[in-house]
């Protein structure tokens, strides 16, 4: 009876070792074994030339922590790369063959019934859009945009092996499309709007009003002429307003903060399919509207078989809306520039996410894919580590370049409540300013006792160079209590952080 059972567990831990292996394609890629899911569509899908011939077909999904079976809508996804001969497309779930009652899905993103199947056909390495969505998705996170969103307002994906009636029909990233749920959006309220900018026509540019018939597509809300009027009237602003008018009133039209962070990513990238084109605007309550980076293949250098020139401009500033922005914001531009490159832009953090999303396709999946499709076009890894060598010296110098104001940099006193401790912050109008000449092993530089400390501060190219002498005197004898208040403004390379007092002494002097 014993080896009866131990052959019954046997034949069962069997039985669970083959299913996982049919579900998988598992291959050894050095030391590591990496893992791909596998998506099989049974259906004619072929020549199918525009977006709007949609084929029903049967659709099953398989990887090694869930298998699903269901119908499926298909249809091509894309604009420029419908001339592509591996296409990309856009998949609806659902339950039934009616195809009424949809089928959500869950890939770690929510339960939702729509996805792209991207082919990537013009990036060699397969990644440039979803790391380049994650790296723009870290930076919304940072200043806490799109929170209630499943990546900050931005796609992702990961590497997928699609079949087509049992035979292999290439690699593929399954990503969130553009949709409602990519922004948490209400797709039946009036006040969510979401359009998306198909060219580089003079309205996808803010330099003219949009019409029904326009280069835009209206992807979310109720009311579509409702949404085309508030929008204009947004494009209007731009167009229309004078300087000092934009300066005071754009953050009633648009989010100022998100606009630095298209402009900075889109220079820094150098997305220059993204300055008109790509680009998703939508609004919450249809008056405030904000701008997403979308389709982010053509980056970091390349825009398809073409390598720009490293050391010259994206073209964002072609856009009225940023050449607008660049003239009237320029010292908040370079803030957000800087203080991003303090620790989202490095070239370590990049390449890092480049890697690890290599790591995940196994070598056989691209060969069987350029046995299909040939060789894709575009460059490898190894370009995009050349070209942030070269661009990102050159952005320093162009944002570090757009500042107008003087580096100002003073010190604020911060003691416990004891008195018997001082921290002395220094504060800056300026993120380019760097603390690295000290006697504490902090930007927050600790006395415990009286006595003249030196500390020395210079900007990002060391054109500007102080030093401070910092005098603590009789901590006790020299209490002033301000009451509580909000530093706003605080100033470090690599520690940056927000403080909040309870309490503020002017505690000693400097000169």
């Amino acid at each position: 009876m014993r080896y009866a059972s131990s052959i019954c567990a046997f034949i069962l831990l069997s039985s669970i070792f083959s299913f996982l292996i049919f579900n998988t394609t598992t291959f050894a890629d050095g030391d590591n074994e990496v893992t791909i899911p596998k998506i099989f569509i049974e259906g004619d899908i072929s020549a199918m030339d525009s977006k709007s011939d949609k084929r029903k077909v049967r659709f099953k999904f398989e990887d090694d922590t869930q298998s699903f079976e269901s119908y499926a809508k298909i249809k091509l996804q894309g604009s420029a790369s419908l001339a592509f001969e591996k296409k990309s497309y856009t998949v609806d779930l659902y339950d039934d063959n009616s195809y009424k009652d949809k089928k959500n899905a869950d890939f770690g993103w929510g339960k939702y019934n729509k996805y792209t199947l991207k082919a990537n056909w013009d990036d060699k390495t397969n990644a440039r859009n979803i790391v380049t969505a994650n790296i723009v998705a870290s930076i919304n996170e940072k200043y806490s945009h799109f929170v209630s969103s499943p990546n900050y307002g931005e796609t992702d994906g990961f590497p997928t092996e699609v079949y087509v009636n049992g035979d292999f029909f290439g690699l593929y990233t399954l990503n969130i499309p553009k949709s409602d749920w990519m922004f948490g959006m209400d797709k039946k309220s009036t006040q969510n709007i979401l359009f998306s900018s198909d060219w580089c026509e003079e309205s996808n540019m803010f330099r003219n009003k949009i019409s029904f018939d326009s280069t835009w597509d209206f992807e979310l809300g109720d009311d579509e002429g409702y949404a085309v009027s508030q929008l204009n009237q947004a494009i209007d602003f731009v167009m229309h307003s004078a300087d000092d008018d934009f300066k005071q009133r754009v953050n009633d039209y648009f989010d100022l903060d998100n606009l630095l962070n298209y402009y900075v990513m889109a220079e820094f990238a150098d997305l220059v399919d993204n300055v008109g084109k790509n680009m998703l605007v939508g609004s919450y309550d249809g008056k405030k509207w904000f701008l997403s980076l979308f389709d982010l293949n053509a980056s970091w250098g390349v825009n398809s078989n073409q390598l720009l020139d490293y050391e010259e401009q994206s073209g964002i500033n072609t856009n009225l809306l940023f050449e607008r922005l660049h003239k009237n914001f320029p010292n908040e531009l370079a803030n957000r520039y800087f203080a991003l490159r303090k620790t989202i832009l490095t070239k370590e953090n990049i390449m890092d996410k480049f890697y690890e999303f290599e790591s995940k396709i196994p070598k056989s999946s691209i060969e069987k894919d350029k046995a299909k499709w040939g060789e894709p076009m575009g460059y490898g890894i190894s370009q995009i580590e050349d070209y942030l060598d070269t661009r990102i010296p050159y952005t320093d110098q162009f944002f570090y370049n757009l500042y107008t104001v003087n580096p100002e940099v003073y010190v604020r006193y911060e003691t416990d409540k004891n008195n018997r401790q001082a921290k002395v912050i220094l504060v800056t109008n300026r993120e380019d300013i760097i603390v690295d000449r000290r006697e504490s092993n902090d930007y927050e530089l600790t006395f415990f006792e009286n006595g003249t400390y030196k500390v020395s501060c210079h900007d990002w190219f060391e054109n500007y160079d102080e030093t401070f002498n910092i005098e603590i005197d009789s901590i006790t004898e020299q209490k002033q209590n301000l009451g509580p208040f909000i530093l706003t403004s605080i100033m470090s390379i690599f520690s940056c952080i927000a403080v909040i007092f309870t309490g503020t002494k002017t505690l000693g002097r400097f000169w």
